[in-house]
């Protein structure tokens, strides 16, 4: 397309370099943690098309333009530049309580002027295909079958001014404000725009659709729940763009639920509440009222029920005595308790509609149930679980679709677990972290005394000097396999509800106080962060979270990020010590990668003394080692003394230009600074290197300047004996899949036979049929060790 007005650049961003600017703009706005999204699925109906480049389907899928400005064939132009009336009616693929939209708007921004929705039910249509015979491209037009009014069964979520000539010439995120009183459950979409204002074509890239979804009837989120496990039916619905549900928070709220299993333990509670049942089943009456108890984690029920004073006239404090409720018009219904204290131990609530269809269910609808939650949770002061209905029901009051009271609430109800891991990081700091000040209404049952002192050498510590962690039983046997089977093989013998509700204690003797504190943190928040973990802790934490069956993963980061020449002998001989094999190998490696600068220091430590560990070790896994510890060898790297023949060269790119140091890399390109044969591709090519002194070889470290990967085969020899050969690399050539960059190319080779003598000739064979152009090589750096010193 062309403009008389003015001309646009043609440069435009690569396309990674876009996406990631892309998102970084969309994540200066913010979304709620209920809110999901969805790109646009279909177009339906459109006013004009400029052409088959700028057509209407384009705004599907994914944005591809912005923040590119311009007129770009990847966006949708209408058939006119300016001066129009024009719309768009979009599908999405899944229904949501609209809450907002993102329209990316890449050309001449401001021509949207009202954005509509149709609400579920509405939405049947029927497409009808026409000519536009302007420019002879086709239109759609939707047909919707159940719409009789179109100014009233649309709902109006946004009408505005056009902004074309108040906005700067650049790409732009339009997120209006929308009208939530008017927004509906909905996957039908209407932009209006007036051109009149832009200078030239306004263009769209794509559009998101923000909201609480995908919505399903309670029916069909019924079906769904026989379809597939509920598990990976709530991991469906908590789907959010861009964002995967966290295996390990799955994990941990798997883990405290667990724990309730209403059996009586030694830091539970008895909690006697009023249950009402119905008494008139088709009248829906509820009047008998009944106590019936419940065993409950003390610090579960003060820390995450905020009326703490109202709830305390139901804890029984004589448990042997089953006390008459005393007259209050507060009561509960079974079904309610039970998933009141499902909310306790795992921060949220799923709902689902066969608890409904059950023949004695309290509740003969979800939406009624709601209500229930609602008023438990403002007698009980419960913030986030009566946000939670509290948004339900209002929209389910303005939509008046109760079928949809199910799946909404659980959408809500999904986006408040935060409070869980609240309350349990500061059950952990009142409880664990401050000895024998911590906060007596957190009702540990556990004390944890340390013996160790702050090294080997100290004196060990007495009870009186000892720091101490107090906590959870229950706590600690849900989250920690070792503990668990502490608890299993009754080594700490539980008996509930002792009157003077007596602490047990445990010597702890093998682990610091400092690094077990760090574990118990772990598990009762499933929090710990990297940033805790500096390197001077990292190894005793990782030796102790392996010993109590925890994750190490991080402490095992911490060790690799932190790995250096002054600690590497201590980490390897530690984890061969405790069978540690993830750090053994890495360690390894990390000394092969620097054995120039480690191989003498190891010498000495390791020569003569076979029995060490340490030497039985290097011995298995590398040849190399038995080279450096048992013979008098020296490191040396060396560049290409001379080329005694090579296939061919092109001219003024000879192959003696491998001859020397690197002058080429890191620059990448078709330089007169390396070598390059004769053609460009498809051809079969060799180098013989030599170099000034034999060694052992343990390295070889090629230096390729234009289109890499072509090297296939390194035979090694010695210039004294050319007859035994060694083939120490054979691999298929990499040309076709490499990026095009220079590289230092290290190919793994056979260090058995690299390291069985002295050689000082290196044999290239090269393959430049998947080549696009030429191969080059700058230099070729050998390693290794030459005999004597």
């Amino acid at each position: 397309m062309y403009s008389d007005q003015f001309e646009e650049p043609e440069e435009y961003l690569p396309e990674d370099e876009a996406k990631y600017l892309r998102e970084q703009d969309e994540a200066k706005i913010p979304l709620q943690a209920y809110e999901n999204t969805q790109w646009v699925h279909s177009v339906i109906e459109y006013s004009s098309q400029y052409s088959a480049s700028w057509q209407a389907q384009n705004i599907c899928g994914e944005s591809n333009t912005y923040p590119n400005y311009g007129d770009q064939t990847t966006a949708w132009a209408p058939r006119e530049a300016s001066g129009s009336k024009e719309h768009l009616i979009l599908e999405f693929k899944d229904y949501f309580f609209i809450t907002g939209l993102w329209i990316y708007e890449t050309y001449n921004p401001g021509a949207v002027f009202k954005i509509s929705c149709l609400p579920i039910g509405k939405d049947s249509y029927e497409i009808e295909k026409l000519v536009d015979t302007i420019n002879n491209t086709e239109i759609l037009k939707a047909k919707f079958l159940n719409v009789k009014d179109e100014n009233n069964d649309w709902n109006t979520l946004y009408e505005g001014d056009t902004q074309q000539l108040k906005l700067e010439r650049k790409a732009r995120i339009f997120n209006p404000t929308i009208d939530l009183t008017k927004s509906a459950i909905s996957k039908i979409i209407r932009i209006d725009m007036d051109c009149t204002d832009s200078e030239s074509w306004s263009e769209i890239d794509a559009v998101k659709l923000i909201g609480v979804g995908p919505c399903f009837t309670d029916e069909q989120q019924a079906q769904q729940q026989e379809n597939k496990s509920s598990a990976s039916f709530v991991d469906e619905n908590n789907k959010n763009d861009g964002k995967d549900n966290n295996k390990e928070e799955h994990n941990y709220v798997n883990d405290l639920k667990f724990i309730f299993n209403n059996q009586p333990s030694s830091d539970c509670c008895k909690i006697q509440f009023p249950i009402r049942k119905k008494t008139s089943l088709e009248n829906n009456l509820f009047v008998q009222v009944f106590p019936k108890i419940y065993y409950i984690h003390e610090f579960l029920l003060r820390y995450r029920i905020n009326n703490v004073k109202f709830l305390e006239q139901f804890i029984v404090k004589d448990y042997n005595n089953n006390e008459e409720l005393e007259k209050n018009t507060f009561s509960l219904t079974e079904m309610a308790a039970s998933y009141l204290i499902d909310y306790l131990y795992t921060g949220q609530i799923k709902l689902s509609l066969n608890k409904f269809k059950e023949e004695n269910s309290d509740y003969d609808n979800a939406f009624d149930f709601i209500k229930e939650l609602q008023y438990i949770s403002e007698v009980l002061n419960i913030d986030n679980l009566l946000t939670c209905c509290n948004r339900t029901l209002d929209i389910i009051n303005q939509i008046q679709q109760h079928e949809f009271s199910i799946t909404l609430f659980n959408l809500f109800s999904s986006s408040i677990n935060s409070g869980l891991y609240e309350d349990m990081k500061r059950i952990y700091q009142d409880t664990c972290t401050k000895g024998e000040d911590y906060i007596k209404e957190t009702f540990p049952d556990l004390k944890l005394i340390f013996s160790m002192g702050e090294d080997e050498e100290s004196t060990p510590l007495t009870p009186s000097s000892s720091p101490c962690i107090y906590v959870h039983s229950s706590i600690l046997k849900s989250r920690c396999t070792f503990f668990k089977t502490l608890f299993d093989w009754k080594v700490i013998e539980e008996n509930p509800f002792m009157e003077d509700k007596k602490i047990k204690e445990i010597v702890i003797s093998d682990v610091k106080y400092n690094i077990f504190l760090l574990l118990i943190k772990d598990i009762y928040t499933g929090s710990l962060k990297k940033e805790e973990i500096t390197p001077d802790i990292a190894i005793p934490l990782f030796i102790a979270q392996n010993q109590y069956l925890l994750d190490s993963s991080l402490s095992l980061q911490v060790i690799k990020e932190n790995l250096s020449e002054n600690n590497v002998l201590d980490i390897l001989n530690m984890a061969i010590e405790f069978s540690f094999e993830d750090i053994s190998e890495f360690s390894h490696t990390y000394l092969l990668q620097n054995i120039e600068t480690n191989y003498l220091e190891i010498k000495k430590l390791l020569q003569g003394n076979e029995e060490h560990a340490l030497y039985q070790f290097l011995i298995s896994k590398n040849p190399i080692w038995d080279l450096v510890i048992n013979k008098e060898v020296t490191y040396v790297k060396q560049w290409v003394k001379q080329v005694n023949k090579f296939s061919s060269e092109y001219t003024g790119w000879p192959a003696d230009n491998i001859v020397g140091a690197s002058n080429t890399y890191p620059e990448y390109g078709d330089l007169r600074t390396a070598w390059a044969p004769s053609k460009s591709k498809g051809a079969q090519e060799y180098l013989e290197l030599e170099y000034d002194i034999p060694v052992y070889i343990s390295e070889v470290r090629v230096y390729e300047t234009y289109n890499p990967g072509s090297l296939y085969k390194i035979t090694i020899y010695s210039s004294n004996d050319k007859v035994n050969k060694e083939v120490i690399y054979d691999d298929e050539t990499k040309a076709n899949v490499l990026p095009a960059k220079s590289r230092i190319f290290i190919p793994t080779i056979d260090l058995q036979k690299s390291l069985a003598k002295p050689c000082n000739i290196l044999y290239f064979d090269i393959d430049t049929t998947k080549n696009t152009s030429w191969y080059e090589i700058d230099a070729v750096l050998l390693c290794g060790f030459k005999e004597g010193k």
